[in-house]
């Protein structure tokens, strides 16, 4: 065996010291919290990145083309869906889904009150899975069928304010020359937790709104785009762009929610100081810790060097002092880190204001090459911090310390 291994395990197990015993402790406990915080944000990040983008690729597209306009009304400028029919526009491998859709504001009445909603009208290439997890109460409808014409989704929010539940009847009020109205049924109750849609959005056929306008129902308010790729927008827009016929503009999911994804890179940056200085101060800890040790041990150094023992083989015996204490905080760390993730992930102990956060408890998402990644830079720096106890430890001179003894 190494007697500089053999050395510093019985240094760090069975020192008869409670002094060194604590420091050692300290020392561990110290690295494998900070590793524990680093999992635990890393995942907390990817989770709420992971949860957010699920949410908004959901309810809108990647990429939306519609006409050029002033109007600030959420009633935008029909154009004809034959533009659909000029396949060469549209790169199929890059795109996995292509939606016309129209809006449509209007009065919702039922016997509790009236409230203001804006009807988005949708057909057969309405992303219904993506939907099903939001989905509260009732059923999806068959857009494209046009049996399903009179029935519409509601967000529970809207559900609440009216009193109205799943298979009830309402009627819609358009206000226009002539005022029409419908009778509508809710086919079903969905919940995004995002407040740009649950205060006022309604699902419907494109049908049931190209009817009220009584126009044809080629007629489309806009046409969104999902794609395979989430990092291919930027390539899909530039190749739509030269396609686009002059009345026509296409906008990204950025250029809708841009508020959304600025808050996400500040999660980025948030993690990202939290990283630095967790590690900066488990790395210091370690270090503090092994100086005290060395200061308690400087007898047994001087006795190493007065029977031969080399300034290298000190720093080494320190070394794996310290590479000892790092395995522990690494081991410990995970098993805390992973375990709480794990924990949260199952069981959502921790809740959220949907209000506020757009999800009702703190999402979370381990990341495996994340993981490897932090343990890999703990371990580096925290190594490359130990060569400071070890040449200090080397540089003793035996003779001093024993006269001063």
């Amino acid at each position: 065996m190494n007697p500089w291994f053999f050395i510093s395990n019985r240094i760090g197990r069975k020192s008869d010291k409670t002094f060194s015993r604590t420091i050692l402790t300290i020392a561990t406990w110290g690295l494998s919290i900070g590793l524990a915080v680093m999992i635990i944000a890393t995942s907390v990040l990817f989770g709420f990145q992971q949860k957010i983008k699920d949410k908004i690729f959901t309810f809108t597209s990647h990429l939306t083309i519609k006409k050029f306009s002033n109007n600030e009304s959420y009633e935008e400028p029909p154009f004809s869906i034959n533009y659909l029919s000029q396949k060469s526009h549209f790169n199929k491998k890059s795109i996995a889904n292509i939606q016309p859709y129209i809006y449509k504001t209007s009065l919702m009445k039922t016997n509790e009150g009236v409230l203001g909603v804006i009807i988005k009208g949708v057909d057969k290439n309405f992303k219904k899975n993506s939907w099903k997890e939001y989905m509260m109460s009732g059923t999806i409808p068959d857009f494209g069928d046009s049996l399903s014409e009179r029935d519409v989704m509601i967000s529970k929010k809207i559900a609440d304010k009216l009193k109205i539940k799943s298979k009830d009847e309402c009627l819609l009020y358009f206000a226009q020359n002539p005022p029409k109205y419908r009778k509508v049924k809710v086919s079903g109750i969905f919940e995004s937790g995002m407040e740009e849609f649950d205060d006022f959005m309604i699902i419907g056929g494109r049908r049931l709104i190209n009817s009220v306008n009584g126009t044809s129902q080629d007629n489309i308010g806009g046409i969104e785009i999902w794609l395979k790729d989430e990092r291919k927008i930027g390539s899909v827009y530039e190749e739509l762009s030269s396609h686009l016929p002059y009345d026509l503009q296409i906008l990204t999911v950025y250029d809708l929610f841009g508020h959304l994804f600025d808050w996400l890179k500040l999660l980025d940056r948030n993690v990202i100081i939290i990283i630095t200085l967790v590690l900066w101060v488990a790395g210091f800890n370690l270090i503090s810790a092994l100086l005290f040790l060395i200061l308690e041990k400087m007898k047994m150094i001087a006795i190493l060097k007065t029977i031969g023992a080399t300034n290298r083989q000190i720093m080494k015996l320190f070394l794996y002092l310290g590479a000892g204490i790092i395995t522990k905080g690494l081991i410990w760390g995970n098993l805390i880190g992973i375990g709480v993730s794990l924990i949260q992930y199952y069981f959502k102990v921790i809740p959220l204001q949907p209000e506020n956060y757009y999800m009702n408890h703190v999402p979370v998402l381990l990341n495996v090459p994340v993981i490897i990644l932090l343990n890999a830079g703990t371990l580096l720096l925290t190594l490359l911090m130990l060569v400071i106890p070890g040449y200090i430890a080397s540089q003793f001179k035996p003779v001093t310390i024993l006269k001063s003894d």
